[in-house]
């Protein structure tokens, strides 16, 4: 009888309950502006000077194994209740160089054991109520806290402690509920130091302290006195008439709402002194816990209106950290660091990035300081910078938000790519950037004279470096020297919204208004679209024979998204409501499609992409993406495996009739099947993708040769992916050894995401095959360790392959193993896509531990495992740099096994 095993270990831990792939680095899309990361991120911690993570929104996670000159990232997703979330991670510990935790909503609480490159979602008792975790802290590998949203019923908090590793939790202490009864509960912070004292914060002033197995308050309330507050002070306000007015202001103790204030920060500078800093209003205070009564000195209060009690103004304060027992360093808004040399006593502002450049004033979040003392730090926009021997700097925005927009971002409503170099991004503001460069970097050649409420809304590369840009403002400008320069040719003259445009040629265009317009007939406000032609190349233009209807009802309005042609004759403009009107005559006359899907019919369609003169695809709000067949005339609905309800797919690119993409909030999703089926692919960005654009890769001759660009609206985030996002599977060697038992085979697959399933093939003279067994399936997209015994093996030698057969039908082989009966297990070592895969057949339970050596005699990678027993099939990252010979020691059993091993 034949045995099928299929060892799912997708992160390495077998046993982990809610198991969800997240792979660093196996996204198929990477930041063009802003670089080299751009998700918000929450938290930092480094492992050592070199290894280091950082966390934020969106489920974002970066590493770097260069001390913060070069950043991996990756964006981490899982199935909370049936739905694919990207979790907006609070908190990131490295425990270890290799042991790893991070916390964030939705109950979301990941582990990773090899320093951050595989990560697996672990249970716990935020999980099942989708409750926001926002701390975690270990003390040692196996103990550690959580803690995050109090109940909502009893407004109590609760920290939860486990001591196997974050298999199971039990609840460590309950806090008292906010003694105003309309505020709500929360843990912010949990930190401990190396003598086992702990210190927690939350929201509403809760302040606790851990030691000798015992909690104590020590929280900010009313009744606090501070000694360094002066009952009466004298406050001079500018009278605004060249001169002061003074006021004698009367203080109470509290100094205004410091007992309302969420507490986010802590830095232990010893078992008996604690500072705690608030995301709100500035709050900052020492406290001296050597006596149940604390003792309270104010830092900062940003509420304060004499400077004496704000004296480093009134930045959000998110995270603080002590350097060396005296030091203590906090992160803010505004884009400094706060340093104080003194125990937290006096403090200064030093501004991390030059004052007047773009990163200046985006906050930082995140803070941590490394074993050799280099602080690192995080926050908006993805800023990053670490204190390697001066300030280090490497993240840079081409624009934000000066011009307009949101969230630190300009909004990119359009983008368009010549050819593989040279690209253009339009967007709030008047914005524009430019590339020369495949998107490597950008150059702001922004206009002048928008408002911060006009925007352009579509932009178009035409050829031999000519521009065609039209906005919201009813101005259409051309520019023929590559966007150096740009002519205003048409003025809308019906107070029109240029929405959308398209050229075939220099010469040939078309464009959507959507007009108001005061009637001189009616003597009402009216609204209409226009859709206008050119053939000169924009300097005049003429409007079609058909008349949209006009509405003088605001609730009435249908606006044109999207204009789109085939060629010179055949084109498509969409609009809400459903509608889809089509030309054939160049522009001159358009006609309804009325048969649009039931579910289409009330929806804003927002994007058209043309195939050939039968074939197109549309996308719009609340999930719709649907395909004609017959030029328009007939519809169904192509989105299955794509998320509906509320989802907006602003965009839609068709490479053909079968490959596509489709583009959501923050989320790109492919198809190989012409929108039978789509795939997810999500970016770590909370961004609306409007804008998206084909480029072609320099110097390609076949297959796929383009990549894609897109946009987001609120952010001004340009990310970049690959046209060709289904991956093929890649295969680590097959490796086997014979067994008691029968021929234990083992391979890896990296990545899987287009295999329908696996067979393994056997012969007896290495040329013919045939199946044998059942077809395994894969348990994950990306990175999956197999193993495999043929228990029905009649002596002798046997060849075996795997054979993966693609959902598109095309079929894929591993190599070819030769097993002998009388072949022994043995360890087996070798290099693939970056990993030292490690192997037998065979073992007895015990510690495994493998390091790899340079000629010199240095260890650049060791890992290790506790095996159970029999078939040990283990992989460990290897550093990027690392070229040559090494060697490879395993110590198992009492035993070393050594080989040498070629890393090309």
């Amino acid at each position: 009888m034949k045995k099928n095993y299929a060892s799912f270990s997708v992160m390495m831990l077998l046993l982990m309950p809610v198991l969800m792939h997240a792979q660093l680095g196996s996204g198929k899309w990477s930041f063009s502006n802003p670089k080299p990361f751009g998700f918000w991120s929450s938290a930092i911690s480094y492992a050592d000077d070199n290894n280091a993570l950082i966390v934020g929104d969106a489920g974002g996670i970066a590493k770097t194994t260069d001390g913060g000159g070069t950043w991996q990232y990756f964006c981490y997703t899982v199935n909370v209740d049936g739905a694919i979330v990207k979790p907006v991670f609070n908190d990131v510990q490295f425990v270890s160089n290799t042991l790893a935790y991070a916390a964030g909503n939705n109950g979301v609480l990941i582990k990773s054991v090899d320093g951050g490159v595989n990560w697996t979602n672990l249970n716990n008792p935020f999980l099942a109520s989708r409750m926001e975790i926002n701390t975690v802290f270990f003390t040692d590998a196996l103990t550690g806290y959580i803690g995050g949203d109090g109940d909502a019923i009893t407004r109590k908090s609760t920290l939860y402690k486990t001591t196997d590793g974050g298999a199971s939790w039990q609840a460590a202490y309950e806090f008292p509920a906010p003694v105003i009864d309309w505020l709500s509960s929360a843990l912010y912070k949990v930190r401990f130091n190396s003598t086992g004292v702990g210190y927690v914060t939350g929201a509403n002033g809760l302040v606790f302290k851990y030691a000798n197995g015992v909690w104590k308050d020590y929280s900010i309330t009313d009744t606090i006195h501070y000694p360094n507050v002066r009952a009466i002070d004298t406050v001079y306000y500018d009278n605004y008439n060249g001169g002061f007015d003074t006021v004698l202001t009367t203080y109470s103790d509290n100094i205004a709402n410091l007992s309302q204030q969420n507490y986010r920060g802590i830095a232990i500078v010893s078992d008996s002194v604690v500072l705690v800093s608030a995301q709100n209003n500035g709050g900052l205070i020492r406290i001296n816990t050597s006596a149940d009564t604390g003792s309270y000195y104010m830092a900062n209060n940003g509420n304060a209106w004499a400077q004496v009690y704000a004296p480093i103004g009134a930045p959000q304060m998110y995270n603080l950290v002590c350097r060396d027992g005296n030091q203590v360093l906090g992160c803010a808004s505004y884009g400094d660091l706060l340093v104080s040399n003194d125990k937290g006593y006096t403090w200064v502002n030093k501004p991390v990035y030059p004052i007047g450049s773009t990163e200046a004033n985006f906050g930082f979040f995140g803070i941590d300081v490394s074993p050799a003392n280099r602080v690192g730090l995080c926050g908006a926009s993805g800023v990053i910078a670490d204190s390697a021997t001066q300030w280090r700097r490497p993240y840079h925005n081409y624009k934000q938000g000066a011009t307009g927009g949101f969230f630190g971002g300009f909004g990119i409503n359009s983008m368009s790519f010549a050819d593989a170099n040279n690209g253009i991004a339009v967007g709030g503001g008047g914005g524009i950037l430019r590339t020369s460069n495949a998107g490597d970097t950008w150059e702001d050649i922004s206009s002048g004279g928008f408002s911060p409420w006009d925007y352009y809304t579509d932009v178009t590369y035409a050829a031999n470096g000519t521009i065609f840009t039209a906005a919201n403002n009813g101005q259409f400008f051309k520019s023929s020297d590559n966007g150096s320069t740009f002519d205003l040719l048409f003025n809308e003259p019906n107070n029109g919204n240029l929405a959308a445009m398209h050229f075939t040629s220099p010469d040939s265009g078309w464009m959507v208004s959507n007009n108001n317009y005061f009637d001189t007939v009616t003597y009402e406000l009216s609204f209409h679209p226009i859709i206008y032609r050119t053939s000169d190349g924009g300097f005049t233009w003429d409007s079609s024979s058909t008349v949209f209807p006009s509405v003088t009802n605001y609730s009435d309005i249908v606006y044109f998204n999207d204009i789109q042609f085939l060629n010179g004759t055949i084109g498509y403009a969409i609009a809400g409501r459903g509608l889809v009107y089509k030309t054939t005559d160049g522009g001159l006359n358009w006609v309804a499609k009325p048969n649009v899907p039931a579910a289409a019919a009330a929806v804003n369609l927002k994007s058209i992409s043309i195939v050939d003169e039968n074939i197109l695809f549309v996308s719009g709000e609340e999930g719709i993406v649907m395909k004609s067949d017959d030029g328009g005339d007939n519809w169904v609905l192509t989105n299955t495996g794509l998320p509906g309800g509320f989802s907006r797919y602003e965009k839609i690119l068709m490479l053909n009739a079968s490959q596509g993409v489709v583009f959501g909030n923050g989320n790109a999703y492919s198809t190989i099947d012409g929108g039978a089926s789509w795939s997810a692919y999500y970016a770590p960005v909370n961004d609306a993708f409007v804008a998206a654009s084909y480029a072609p890769i320099s110097g390609c001759t076949s297959g796929i040769c383009n990549k894609i660009f897109a946009g987001g609206l609120f952010r001004g985030v340009i990310m970049k992916f690959d046209s060709d996002v289904v991956l093929p599977v890649k295969f680590s060697n097959l490796t086997g050894a014979a067994t008691r038992q029968g021929n234990q085979l083992l391979w890896t697959a990296f990545s899987q995401e287009t295999v329908s399933w696996f067979e393994v093939e056997r012969s007896a003279d290495g040329s013919r095959f045939s199946a044998i067994g059942t077809k395994i399936y894969p348990g994950s997209f990306q990175l999956q360790q197999y193993q495999w015994l043929d228990a029905q093996t009649t002596g002798g030698r046997f060849y075996y392959r795997i054979k993966a057969v693609e959902k598109t039908g095309a079929v894929f082989y591993t190599n070819i193993v030769s097993i002998s009966s009388t072949s022994i297990a043995k360890w087996n070592a070798l290099v693939s896509y970056g990993n030292l895969i490690v192997r037998n057949a065979a073992i007895e339970k015990g510690p495994v531990q493998v390091d790899v050596f340079n000629q010199a005699g240095q260890t650049v990678a060791t890992a290790k495992w506790q095996h159970t027993g029999g078939v040990f099939n283990q992989f460990m990252p290897l550093p990027a740099t690392i070229k040559g010979v090494y060697m490879v020691r395993i110590t198992h059993a009492n035993s070393v096994y050594s080989s040498q091993l070629f890393i090309q």
